[in-house]
């Protein structure tokens, strides 16, 4: 089980307030540790980010961390979390937004916390869509500030310094990494991605999670190659001719 920051990480102070923890804590239930360590790696260099560009300075750390914590839900192996037929990130947007409103009704308030405002159904809906919208980095990029920050904060954690723009330093990613080390994130990462794609391959024929499933999972691309998004829309365009004037 992963420990909770209290010590600064490369220069951020991991904020501390009791959403916060009840995120840390669920996601340590429900994820695997080099999942766990990914989320919190990712939400040291959102917050990175967001010290260093203008555009996301002002969007709440409180709000930024609870996210970047629970994007990964999708990938847990808790029935309750993991749908039999939707995408690992909408799993992952909708435990998030009932986890937090669990937790607002079981307190009686958004927290007891400096960060107020967590039954703010605005706010929530913004939680979502950064968790959905995490791996579409070429569309979040140019949503609100807060899905542009942690959908960088993630990919950050795969390409550091590589990072486009070179936002995240040599030296900040590796006092993240050696705080929280990757301990076989690779290996699972592609492990989580293929199981997803045997199990509900429906869910991973339109997005990048079929890369996966292509490379390594057998079988996988030949019912891909059947369910190609150019040969849906034009099969569609062709069949619906019949109907025009």
């Amino acid at each position: 089980m992963a420990t909770f920051p209290t010590s600064p990480i490369a220069g951020i102070r991991f904020p501390s307030t009791d959403l916060i923890k009840e995120a840390f804590a669920y996601v340590n239930e429900h994820n695997i540790p080099s999942t766990v360590h990914h989320c919190i790696r990712s939400a040291f260099f959102a917050l990175i980010i967001r010290g260093k560009d203008a555009r996301l300075n002002n969007v709440d750390p409180e709000t930024i961390v609870v996210t970047c914590l629970l994007h990964d839900l999708g990938w847990s192996e808790t029935a309750t979390i993991r749908s039999p037929d939707k995408r690992f990130e909408v799993d992952g947007a909708n435990a998030a937004r009932e986890l937090i409103r669990a937790k607002c009704k079981q307190s009686g308030s958004s927290s007891s916390s400096s960060s107020a405002g967590w039954d703010d159904e605005q706010r929530l809906q913004g939680v979502w869509d950064a968790i959905a919208l995490h791996t579409t980095p070429s569309i979040a990029q140019y949503g609100q500030p807060l899905v542009a920050v942690v959908s960088r904060g993630i990919g950050a954690d795969f390409f550091g310094p590589n990072a486009p723009g070179g936002v995240i330093t040599v030296e900040e990613f590796r006092d993240v990494i050696r705080a929280y080390p990757r301990i076989q994130f690779s290996e699972q990462f592609v492990g989580i991605l293929c199981g997803l794609c045997r199990e509900k391959p429906d869910a991973t024929y339109d997005n990048f999670v079929g890369d996966f499933g292509r490379t390594f999972v057998e079988g996988y691309k030949e019912e891909w190659e059947e369910r190609r998004t150019d040969k849906l829309l034009l099969s569609a365009l062709e069949n619906t001719k019949q109907f025009e004037d």
